[in-house]
């Protein structure tokens, strides 16, 4: 259902973008991050259901049981939001490299300048969008009372 979702937003972000309505446009892209971030909540819910399960049957008995318990769902929930950040860049260096592709064949002026810097910019979003997953473990294993 998620999948049918994020393909109409797809298309309405193509088709706004096409009629030049930015407003369209911005509404499309918020669409297709919330249709991103539940598509890969959807593909990942055994790995959720399958690494907290284990906390949670054998029993918080105490402090640091429950602690490990939310320190695990923070962690799962991270990294959902960090795959669908992943994700999102991955369909915007795509659609630039589309759009540059019919830019140029349309005989558009700076098309590659356009399309070179685009998709520099999206290269370093994903690294930087990369990078943070190694930063929010980092920050949640010292919030743990770990090293």
């Amino acid at each position: 259902m998620f999948l049918l979702g994020f393909v109409m937003n797809i298309v309405q972000a193509q088709t706004a973008y096409g009629t030049g309505d930015p407003r369209g446009y911005a509404h499309s892209l918020q669409s297709i991050l919330v249709s991103v971030f539940l598509i890969c909540l959807a593909y990942s819910a055994q790995t959720i259901a399958s690494s907290v399960s284990s906390y949670i049957c054998s029993g918080a008995t105490d402090n640091a049981s429950a602690l490990k318990i939310w320190i695990e769902i923070a962690k799962i929930f991270a990294t959902l939001v960090v795959a669908a950040g992943i994700s999102w860049t991955m369909v915007y260096l795509v659609g630039q490299a589309m759009m540059g592709i019919i830019d140029q064949m349309l005989g558009m002026p700076n098309a590659l300048a356009g399309t070179v810097k685009n998709l520099f910019f999206g290269l370093i979003g994903l690294l930087i969008t990369i990078f943070s997953i190694g930063i929010g473990s980092f920050i949640l294993n010292i919030a743990a009372g770990g090293h």
